[in-house]
């Protein structure tokens, strides 16, 4: 067996009140303070070491400054080899705009030596979408071979939009810019009057006559990016009907896998607060399509992100898409049980209620005949939509604790720790903050990596059902404290993550950690798999954000694709320490423990046995006043599962314990 002490049942009596509290949740609280015991006594100063992904191996940077508007003819991009070895690669030009459409111009295939840089023009005048009416939006993508597989790296999004589209020179900006400069994307006078031209084969062709070409007869709606918050009308449960409009999130994921679900293809906005509107005849001139419609239906999309009604048949609505994603049993039920407000923050040092919930925003035309059907529609891509994307599979988890979600993005951790880079993100409280790309960094802003997202939505689960697992002792990733104990080999070490790119090295995968710094940490990593892979499968793979320490000393660049289901027990083969351990092998210890067999245990379960080893909910000021021991161990663990389930062979005990001796974080070799 992988512990060593026995525990005194004479405490299970006088734990088994607190148990029983811990167990039961009161029904009559608004979903809101519905937050559970733990993370009530959370102090909101308290953060959970900070993270960012280290540089992918090549990166993708305009030298164009992009921000304020420019009328420019042209624009620069470098890609940076951040590997020692040569790099082979393809480029293209890629253009989203006008009717939704997303076209692409290849720029050739290139090669660039290990750790150098090649520096390429971008006339505008060749852009594959040249718009006059809204803003497109313009990257410049690299496709190479990375560890067997395809892998897409591209530059930030640039907007661009030109006087005619017969011009060789276009008004460049930034996001910000478009939002409050350029109505959100409309140009025009008329959001339904697409002016600009495509480019098709060699030739362009005008848009309005591509659309008659290609039959498509139906108006449509320019993308619109709004900043207006999320609105404070009652909601209504789906009408039902013959019509199932269906919005989906388009993403653009450094880490995405053809292993899970965020394999490149749109994501079903779930749970998103929605609006269906009918467009009133007549030219649509404001920037929000609200002001040129009727009100239809609010509320929430479903499970999978649909909303049914009986449409008119041959007419046209809208549905506008927010980034406030709620769960409750009846989707139109206020308060919710569970809900992740995602904002979108305008600057790297921009205050919290500076930062807005975005709504997305697709137009479409019902068909002939009443035909019950659901159409797919597809949302304007954003960074907006990336963390929309990750809302909603948070929500569809069936055991996610209730409480609060919330995300700023582009919002850096404001810990104040000198270990902590001020673009980090973190996780602190009902929010977490996905860091912005660093200043002078080429490495894609977090909310390009699901992963970095998910991991730091999971430190927030965790306080949630456990409480704060804080590590005062040595190896604790902050100041004064050592990253990596000087008597373990280099494998079990951070110093292979990369500093360039203001990468810090407090802690990473592999490294050998105080057990309960590994249980958190691997518990992040745990949750993130846990978003995007299917636990029915027979299969869980991760795509990890920083460099990879191999076994021959080399390493291997982000996104590194690990297993997280079949045990590496890295700490047993590399570093063994029974009082340590790795993220590594809690990462797969908990994706067992929770997903895998018929005594699987949830995620409140969980919770519940790090309760009873902390002797109440793990927080700052213990229970009552009385501190508890934060670095918790395996036998303090293993013992109070033996506590909360009554015995040490009853099954889900048997099942931690050899699931931990398994993936290598008992206190056995």
């Amino acid at each position: 067996m992988g512990h060593r002490s026995v525990i005194g049942w004479a405490l299970t009596v006088a734990l088994a009140p607190l148990l029983g509290a811990c167990a039961e949740e009161p029904t009559e609280q608004p979903a809101d303070a519905r937050l559970g015991q733990a993370e009530q006594a959370i102090e909101q100063d308290l953060w959970i070491p900070a993270d960012r992904p280290s540089a992918p191996p090549l990166t993708l940077v305009w030298t164009t400054t992009i921000g304020t508007p420019a009328l420019l003819t042209s624009l620069s991009v470098r890609v940076r080899n951040t590997t020692p070895t040569l790099k082979a690669y393809t480029l293209q030009v890629k253009s989203f705009g006008l009717d939704h459409r997303t076209v692409t111009r290849s720029l050739g295939s290139f090669e660039v030596s290990g750790n150098q840089t090649a520096t390429y023009s971008i006339p505008l005048a060749d852009l594959p979408i040249k718009s006059v009416s809204h803003s497109s939006e313009l990257t410049v993508e690299a496709t190479l071979t990375h560890e067997g597989q395809p892998l897409v790296l591209s530059t930030p999004s640039a907007f661009v939009h030109f006087a005619s589209a017969g011009a060789r020179a276009g008004t460049v900006y930034g996001f910000d810019a478009l939002q409050d400069t350029f109505k959100s994307g409309l140009i025009g006078d008329d959001g339904f009057d697409l002016e600009g031209t495509v480019l098709v084969g060699s030739n362009y062709l005008d848009i309005d006559a591509l659309r008659e070409r290609e039959g498509l007869v139906d108006p449509d709606l320019g993308p619109v990016y709004l900043a207006n918050g999320s609105p404070d009308w009652p909601l209504e449960a789906p009408p039902g009907g013959w019509y199932g409009a269906c919005p989906r999130w388009v993403t653009s994921f450094v880490d995405d896998s053809n292993g899970d679900y965020a394999n490149g293809l749109p994501i079903g906005a779930a749970w998103a607060r929605a609006e269906i509107r009918k467009a009133s005849s007549g030219i649509c001139a404001s920037v929000d399509p609200s002001d040129c419609s009727t009100l239809v239906w609010a509320g929430r999309l479903d499970d999978v992100g649909c909303a049914r009604f009986n449409a008119e048949t041959s007419t046209t609505y809208f549905i506008k898409v927010y980034t406030d994603v709620g769960y409750s049993p009846s989707p139109q039920t206020i308060p919710f049980l569970s809900r992740s407000q995602v904002k979108l923050c305008p600057a790297v040092d921009s205050n919290p209620e500076d930062c807005e919930v975005q709504a997305l925003v697709r137009s479409f035309t019902t068909p002939a005949s009443s035909i019950t059907t659901s159409w797919p529609l597809n949302l304007p891509p954003s960074q907006a939509g990336n963390a929309g994307a990750v809302a909603s599979r948070l929500l569809a988890l069936d055991d996610l604790p209730n409480g609060k979600y919330d995300m700023l993005v582009n919002k850096g951790c404001p810990d104040s720790d000198p270990d902590t880079p001020a673009t980090d993100s973190c996780a602190a409280g009902d929010t977490v903050y996905i860091g912005p790309q660093a200043p002078n960094s080429d490495v894609p802003a977090d909310v390009h990596w699901k992963n970095v997202i998910g991991h730091e939505l999971g430190h927030t689960v965790q306080k949630k059902v456990i409480g704060y697992l804080l590590n005062t002792q040595k190896w604790c990733f902050s100041t004064g404290c050592v990253p990596d104990d000087p008597a373990d080999p280099l494998s079990c070490h951070c110093e292979h993550i990369g500093t360039v790119d203001s990468i810090n090295q407090l802690h990473c995968m592999q490294s050998s950690e105080r057990t309960s710094a590994a249980n958190v940490e691997g518990f992040g990593h745990f949750f993130a798999a846990k978003l995007w892979n299917d636990p029915t499968e027979s299969d869980c793979e991760y795509n990890y954000y920083k460099e990879f320490r191999n076994d021959d000393g080399s390493k291997t660049f982000p996104p590194m694709e690990l297993d997280c289901r079949s045990p590496a027990k890295w700490r047993n083969n590399h570093c063994f320490n029974a009082e340590r351990g790795t993220e590594y092998d809690w990462m797969q210890f908990f994706w067992s423990l929770n997903t895998v067999g018929a005594n699987k245990i949830s995620l409140n379960e969980i919770g519940l046995i790090h309760q009873t080893a902390c002797g109440g909910y793990c927080t700052e000021g213990g229970v009552n006043g009385e501190p508890h021991n934060f670095d918790m161990t395996w036998t303090e663990l293993h013992d109070a599962a033996a506590l909360h389930y009554g015995g040490l062979n009853e099954v889900h005990v048997i099942y931690l314990r050899n699931t931990g001796d398994a993936f290598g974080v008992s206190e056995l070799p």
